[in-house]
């Protein structure tokens, strides 16, 4: 627990005020000297997808995860920000390679962030569709013993008009 605390603060957002941005601690220990794990920003800005997928290995699933996770957290909370929503496809990219990765990590995490997040991705299909895979996948990786996919559910129904029966 406590390492799992020390990786969120390092790679977390923190809140200045009422605006929620990334921290200057996590931006820089995410991306020491402009790098995120061995590519450059503008790399990973210009074809995210690409960038990610050719750049990382196995050991890089927390960083990816706890950055899509602070990340994407950030983006859904400044809304006043273009800049930061811009970077949605950075999150996307980062959080699908992961899954790729590892889809197991913290017993399911990632599927758990997933169940809610897919709400808010622009890709074809039924959004209620993917979050209950990634909720099936989440308590099955878990054995029910994470609360998020529990709670996420709620969440989802309440914000998709699509029942999740």
């Amino acid at each position: 627990m406590r390492r799992r605390r020390a990786i969120s603060r390092r790679y977390g957002a923190a809140l200045e005020g009422e605006r929620t941005v990334l921290t200057r601690k996590g931006l820089s220990a995410a991306w020491p000297g402009g790098q995120v794990s061995g590519f450059r920003q503008k790399a990973i800005r210009e074809n995210p997808q690409s960038t990610v997928t050719r750049t990382t290995k196995v050991s890089d699933v927390p960083l990816l995860y706890w950055a899509a996770a602070s990340w994407g957290a950030a983006i859904s909370v400044s809304k006043d920000a273009p800049g930061l929503i811009a970077d949605q496809p950075i999150v996307e990219a980062l959080v699908d390679q992961a899954l790729h990765l590892n889809e197991k990590f913290e017993n399911g995490s990632i599927h758990g962030f997933l169940i809610s997040y897919e709400l808010a991705r622009q890709v074809p299909g039924d959004p209620a569709v993917r979050s209950k895979q990634h909720f099936d996948r989440a308590l099955e990786l878990s054995g029910g013993n994470l609360a998020s996919p529990l709670v996420s559910p709620k969440l989802c129904a309440s914000l998709s008009k699509t029942a999740w029966n």
